[in-house]
């Protein structure tokens, strides 16, 4: 076999070297794209007032992202109809089929006749971080029960993801509150008004933001670390190879 000088090979050990720390290079670059590719994103419901109606839609800050909201109503053990209204300072309401519009506090999530619900569809999965309350009608409280799902059909008992309930206390609760959902991604969130038929004060609030995060488009970083690891250990056995 005829014996070539070492030059004479494409890959010596001074190319090896280089390619490793443009590999490692690359991989620090991928994970760091993966974890710009989540992004959190801020709803606000307060800059404006309209009367209500079936449904609204509303960018984000940053924009990116919108979200559709809907209501409906539980009354007398049926579900009803309920138009969504937005008031200027305070944020978004429900107000029913059985309720006078705009006449306060019927106008908010309440659960004065019947129990309200107010949806948010995002279009994507996303990740809750918060609700924030910016109304809370006199003698009323803020609390309230949330779901997150990955289907709008909430007349069907609502499975849910991840539910849970919050509460700022009678006569109070103006304020953020944090949605436990232990990072799960849903493309909806639910909110209904908990009242006195499970033992609480009725509840008549308005919704005036959200919090939330999407999902990563890309890899993980843990994958493209793994990726290339796996690209490099090929590299360091076709050097073997040609070394032998």
């Amino acid at each position: 076999m005829r014996n070539y000088p070492a030059s004479y090979y494409p890959i010596n050990k001074m190319t090896t070297i280089r390619t490793i720390r443009r590999f490692a290079a690359v991989c620090v670059t991928l994970a760091s794209v993966s974890a710009l590719h989540a992004g959190t994103y801020t709803f606000n419901f307060t800059n404006a007032g309209s009367n209500p109606t079936p449904s609204m839609v509303f960018g984000s800050s940053p924009s990116g992202l919108s979200v559709t909201v809907t209501a409906n109503a539980y009354i007398n053990n049926s579900w009803v109809g309920a138009n969504v209204g937005q008031y200027q300072g305070n944020g978004l309401g429900v107000t029913n089929s059985y309720e006078i519009p705009n006449q306060s506090p019927a106008h908010s999530i309440d659960s004065i006749s019947g129990i309200d619900y107010i949806m948010f569809n995002f279009g994507k999965a996303v990740d809750v971080n918060s609700v924030s309350v910016g109304w809370v009608g006199s003698g009323y409280d803020s609390q309230f029960t949330y779901w997150l799902l990955n289907s709008s059909a909430w007349t069907n008992g609502l499975s849910n993801l991840a539910t849970g309930t919050l509460s700022g206390g009678t006569g109070s609760g103006l304020g953020t509150y944090t949605i436990n959902g232990n990072n799960t991604f849903a493309q909806y969130l639910v909110i209904a008004a908990n009242g006195s038929d499970l033992g609480k004060v009725d509840a008549a609030f308005k919704v005036s933001g959200l919090n939330v995060t999407t999902r990563n488009n890309v890899p993980d970083g843990g994958s493209v670390v793994a990726l290339v690891g796996a690209s490099l250990l090929g590299l360091v056995a076709f050097r073997r190879r040609f070394a032998a």
